[in-house]
């Protein structure tokens, strides 16, 4: 959940915002598909929930289309503070970057007295959009790339790849050269081999392994030489995994907890190394 640590609604302003401000940089956002062509910022699991919550009776429910139009979704009660659509949430990620003071996106066309971001003030910034099921096909994405763009969100956005898509991924660089493209492994079923991590790794921008992959896989991916960020980094048993193999970024559904820990690691470390903790310490779990 992008919010529920504070108490706000998913992919609103507020939301957004209150966690910008509390230093989280990376921002991992499902989106799903309506039967009538809208992307919704949600899991389809928690839309259907609520759907079933709210009394409304859908046709049967499959993973692979969502079968409510964004009307059906309006009118069962589901508003665009809790679902909103992409444009939506892309809209509060703007606002919200400026009034978080983190730096103002690209210039866009037509809008000339905008200024460009600052590199510094957006290099740790990662908008992940994670396209599900019917979300992740030619037609979605490319209309995502084009609200992604529209807004001058390019340089800071991510595509998720759940699996290897040679075409979605020349579409993203083609109409958005600037969307960084990730490959994601999963802890279940088959897992890649070496050869496979590392023509992932050539192909793709970042790489995203499961925290609960082998140790063998985690230490490939990182010596690839490129960005890696490991998912899903809940408690501090998986942050060390992050820490000891060398991540830069996770993704957490407890995004405040674990970046408070480690605030609180690098405190301690910072401590140590100016001789000011106790002995009884265990330095080695802060390095």
């Amino acid at each position: 959940a992008l919010a529920g640590e504070l108490r706000l609604a998913d992919g609103s302003a507020a939301a957004v915002q209150g966690l910008l401000q509390q230093g989280v940089t990376c921002f991992d956002m499902d989106f799903v598909l309506t039967s009538d062509g809208h992307l919704l910022a949600t899991h389809p699991e928690r839309l259907q929930k609520a759907a079933k919550e709210a009394g409304y009776s859908a046709p049967v429910w499959n993973n692979d289309l969502v079968p409510l139009s964004l009307a059906d979704v309006r009118a069962a009660g589901l508003d665009d503070l809790r679902f909103p659509t992409m444009g939506e949430v892309l809209d509060a990620f703007l606002d919200s970057m400026m009034q978080a003071d983190v730096g103002s996106p690209l210039p866009l066309t037509g809008e000339p007295e905008r200024q460009p971001a600052k590199k510094s003030s957006t290099d740790n910034l990662l908008l992940l959009l994670d396209m599900k099921f019917a979300a992740f096909s030619e037609v979605a994405v490319a209309a995502a790339m084009q609200m992604v763009t529209d807004r001058g969100l390019q340089h800071i956005t991510t595509l998720w790849f759940g699996e290897d898509a040679p075409t979605l991924r020349t579409l993203v660089q083609a109409s958005a050269p600037a969307v960084r493209t990730i490959r994601v492994f999963r802890d279940r079923g088959e897992l890649p081999s070496v050869i496979a991590v590392q023509q992932a790794a050539k192909s793709y921008d970042m790489l995203g392994p499961s925290i609960k992959m082998p140790a063998v896989l985690l230490n490939e991916m990182v010596k690839a030489g490129g960005p890696v960020l490991g998912w899903v980094v809940d408690d501090e048993s998986a942050m060390k995994v992050a820490v000891e193999i060398g991540l830069q970024k996770v993704v957490s559904n407890k995004p405040l907890a674990m970046h408070h820990l480690r605030h609180s690691w690098r405190c301690a470390c910072q401590a140590f190394h100016e001789q000011k903790l106790p002995l009884d310490v265990d330095a080695s779990s802060v390095t």
